[in-house]
């Protein structure tokens, strides 16, 4: 039987025919912020480990769950990008609590084997430097998107379904979600080579007031798609800005949701906005061909080519926040729609990169990677 979530359903015929199921019916589906009748869910997993909810402290140990179905597991530590571990051992535990590398800020893998199967967790670590750059994981939306099933009726818990979400799920897919194998880790693995420090957290750690805070960074990078995110934060993030912080959304379909963060659970999940926190009006994601420099002010596409090149998969930004003023700006080719944005409001500056991928797409593309450089300088202040 492979991995996931199952339903288990009773059903059962009166004298004149009339069939009930324990689900309340023979093809259940939870209806959007409802359950499914009964508590018949299985879930079935052979090997999962647990991510980190909120930056460890540099060298000191942290606490992860780990499902091994009792059988011995081998477990490593290594940077993203590093092939070397850092740290390595076996266990049987449940709860592993390996020491995290020292060393500066970083996003670190768990890799955890059997002799047949193979799991993944991420470890985030914060260095005992402060920087003047914090980067912030979605670890609200990367938990909110698995297919865990936390109230046991069978179907699956996610923000998307509008039900609540317990944080310190272990998955039931071995692999990292797709949001931090393709944009979140490439992007961390391109800081990391240009030598770029930062201090890092999760936008969890933010709602629940541990970690490093916004406060005290001249730049903040919302690193992944940030599509849920705590109100309270939302608007502890449009006051950062307004007083002089500078902020880099990385990635399109970040903002436009919002949701209420407690000590174990993530809950009242919201619909998509039109608008974001700051005003910017943006459209459903759509495929174009290129993305081409409009205007530049301040310099954040100097060194590119002026296009960056497709297919993409954008983010259209129909209206900027009512009074910002312009700094930077990209459009759909022959001037059509702005999909990357950067305006000045009030004190702060926000940069909008609707290009999917963008970050990461630095690893390998010469124009993403200038993008990249002249926007860190930016976000420090330069």
């Amino acid at each position: 039987m492979a991995q996931g979530t199952y339903v288990v359903a009773v059903h059962a015929k009166d004298r004149v025919g009339n069939v009930g199921w324990s689900t309340g019916s023979a093809d259940p589906v939870a209806p959007f912020g409802g359950r499914l009748q009964g508590r018949g869910g299985v879930t079935v997993r052979y090997l999962a480990a647990q991510s980190t909810q909120a930056p460890i402290a540099a060298g000191e140990r942290a606490e992860l769950g780990v499902i091994s179905a009792g059988r011995k597991y081998d477990w490593s530590i290594r940077r993203v990008g590093e092939r070397r571990a850092r740290s390595e051992g076996s266990s049987r535990k449940v709860l592993l609590r390996p020491k995290v590398p020292s060393g500066p800020s970083g996003l670190h893998i768990l890799d955890v084997k059997t002799k047949d199967r193979t799991a993944q967790a991420t470890i985030l670590t914060q260095g005992r430097k402060e920087q003047k750059i914090l980067v912030v994981i979605p670890q609200a939306s990367l938990t909110g998107s698995q297919l865990v099933d936390d109230d046991g009726d069978g179907a699956p818990d996610t923000l998307d379904r509008g039900v609540p979400v317990q944080t310190a799920r272990v998955p039931v897919d071995s692999e990292l979600p797709l949001d931090m194998r393709e944009r979140i880790a490439p992007l961390m693995v391109a800081l990391d080579r240009k030598d770029r420090r930062y201090d890092l957290t999760t936008d969890l750690a933010l709602a629940r007031g541990t970690g490093p805070e916004l406060t005290g960074h001249d730049g903040v990078v919302l690193a992944g798609t940030t599509a849920y995110l705590d109100a309270k934060v939302q608007s502890r993030l449009v006051t950062w800005v307004k007083r002089g912080g500078r902020l880099w959304v990385a990635e399109p379909g970040s903002l436009r949701r919002s949701v209420r963060t407690t000590d174990s659970a993530l809950l009242d999940p919201t619909q998509p906005s039109r608008l974001d926190p700051f005003g910017f009006e943006l459209a459903p994601l759509q495929q174009v061909s290129a993305v081409e420099v409009a205007s530049d002010r301040a310099k954040l596409l100097r060194g590119t080519d002026g296009r960056f090149e497709g297919p993409l998969t954008v983010e259209p930004i129909l209206r900027n926040p009512t009074g910002a003023g312009l700094l930077a700006e990209a459009t759909t080719p022959g001037g059509g729609q702005a999909v990357l944005t950067a305006v000045r409001v009030e004190r702060g500056a926000v940069v909008r990169s609707g290009i999917s991928g963008l970050g990461a797409n630095s690893l390998r593309d010469p124009d993403s990677r200038e993008f990249v450089r002249q926007l860190w300088s930016f976000l420090r202040g330069g």
